[in-house]
C-alpha cells in the first residue's frame, strides 16, 4: 500500500477538506504549505493527528483552475417529524482529480476514504490512483443502479509516462489498496476533468514565473563579499558591456592601460539572503587584480558569475520546458522537477 506523496514541484498550496471521507471530502480553501496541523483545522480542515500526514494534501495550484462546485438541496425531517428542512450546500471535490471510472457495485460493496490507493488492471498491466471521491448510484441518479462513479487523482502507470493509460474494459478489476476491497470496471468509457494541454500550458508558465522570478544571493570576489540580485537584467547589461574593457585585468598578459576600479550600485557589501534584502548599495571592485586566478581580477569575475548564471538559468528553463512539453500525461508532468 502506498500513500499519495502530494505534488512536490511548481507553486504548490496545501489543500484544505473537510473530511477524509470518500464520499463527502469537500474542498475548503488552500494554505501555506508549510503550515500547522493546527493551521489546517482553523482553516476549515478535519482534524490531523501528525504533520507529516498534511504533505499527501499538497498541490500545485493550477488544479484550482479546474475545480468544480456542486449545490445540493438536502431535505431532513424536523425534530418533531411534523415538517422537513431544506438545506443548500456547495460542495467541491478534490480539484486535483483527473478522471472518473465506473464501477460495479453500490454503497454496501465498493467503499474507501479520500486518498486511498487505487489499483486498476488494464490489458495485464496494473495503473495506479488516489481515490479523489465515490458517488453511488443511490445518490446520483444518472448512475446506473448497483454502481459509482469513482474519482481518481495521480491516475498513471508508477515509474512511466505512459501515452494512453485512459483505455479500460469492462470486466477489468480493481482494488483499494488501503483496505483491500475489490471490483470490476462496469463500462469501458470514464470521465475526463483536466485538458492534458490546458494543464501543460498551466505548468509552463509556471516554469517561467520559476526561473525569471529575482531575488537575492551572494558570494565572494577576491577579499569582498558581495550581495546581489539573481535575476537582474540592469546587472546582466552591466557586467556584460563592461567585461571585455576589462578581461584579463592589467597584467603582464594584456598591456592595455585601464582604470584600477569599478564602482556600481547594482550590488551591495551586506545584505540578508533569506529576506531578499541587500541593505546598503554600492561595491567597488579591484578591476586590475585580487581575483582567485592569474590574470583576472575581482570585477572580471564577478561579471564572469553574473554572466554564467544568467546563461545555465536560461537553459535550465529550455531544457525543463522541453522536458514538460515532451510528456505524454499530467501525472508524468507533475514529477517534471523545477
Amino acid at each position: 500500500m502506498a500513500t499519495y506523496s502530494g505534488n512536490q514541484y511548481g507553486i504548490k498550496g496545501l489543500f484544505v477538506f473537510d473530511s477524509n471521507s470518500g464520499t463527502t471530502a469537500n474542498f475548503v480553501t488552500t494554505i501555506s504549505t508549510g503550515s500547522s496541523t493546527g493551521a489546517y483545522v482553523s482553516a476549515g480542515g478535519f482534524t490531523i493527528g501528525a504533520t507529516a500526514e498534511l504533505k499527501k494534501y499538497i498541490g500545485n495550484v493550477a488544479y484550482l483552475d479546474y475545480k468544480r462546485t456542486t449545490r445540493r438541496n438536502i431535505a431532513t425531517l424536523t425534530t418533531e417529524g411534523s415538517g422537513v428542512t431544506s438545506t443548500i450546500v456547495d460542495f467541491t471535490p478534490d480539484p486535483r482529480i483527473l478522471i472518473g471510472v465506473y464501477v460495479s457495485g453500490g454503497s454496501s460493496s465498493f467503499t474507501g476514504d479520500h486518498l486511498d490507493e487505487i489499483h486498476i488492471n488494464e490489458g495485464g498491466i496494473t495503473f495506479q490512483g488516489f481515490l479523489g471521491k465515490i458517488t453511488y448510484a443511490e445518490s446520483d441518479s444518472t448512475l446506473p443502479p448497483n454502481s459509482c462513479l469513482l474519482d481518481l487523482v495521480a491516475y498513471g502507470l508508477s515509474g512511466s509516462d505512459r501515452l494512453n493509460s485512459f483505455s479500460f474494459s469492462i470486466g477489468n478489476t480493481l482494488e483499494n489498496k488501503t483496505n483491500g476491497v475489490s471490483a470490476t470496471l462496469s463500462q469501458s468509457k470514464h470521465r475526463r476533468y483536466i485538458d492534458l494541454e490546458s494543464y501543460r500550458q498551466k505548468i509552463i508558465d509556471q516554469v517561467g514565473s520559476s526561473f525569471d522570478a529575482s531575488g537575492i544571493t551572494s558570494a565572494t570576489f577576491g577579499s569582498q563579499h558581495v550581495y546581489f540580485p539573481t535575476n537582474s537584467k540592469a546587472l546582466f547589461d552591466y557586467t556584460s558591456a563592461l567585461l571585455p574593457a576589462f578581461a584579463h585585468g592589467a597584467s603582464a598578459a594584456d598591456s592595455r592601460v585601464k582604470q584600477d576600479y569599478v564602482f556600481t550600485l547594482l550590488a551591495g557589501t551586506t545584505g540578508d539572503v533569506s529576506t531578499n534584502t541587500i541593505f546598503d548599495y554600492g561595491v567597488t571592485f579591484n578591476a586590475t587584480g585580487g581575483g582567485t586566478l592569474a590574470y583576472s581580477s575581482e570585477f572580471e569575475e564577478f561579471a564572469h558569475y553574473i554572466i554564467h548564471s544568467k546563461v545555465k538559468r536560461e537553459n535550465e528553463k529550455g531544457s525543463t520546458i522541453y522536458t514538460i512539453t515532451n510528456k505524454n500525461s499530467i501525472r508524468g508532468i507533475d514529477q517534471v522537477s523545477f
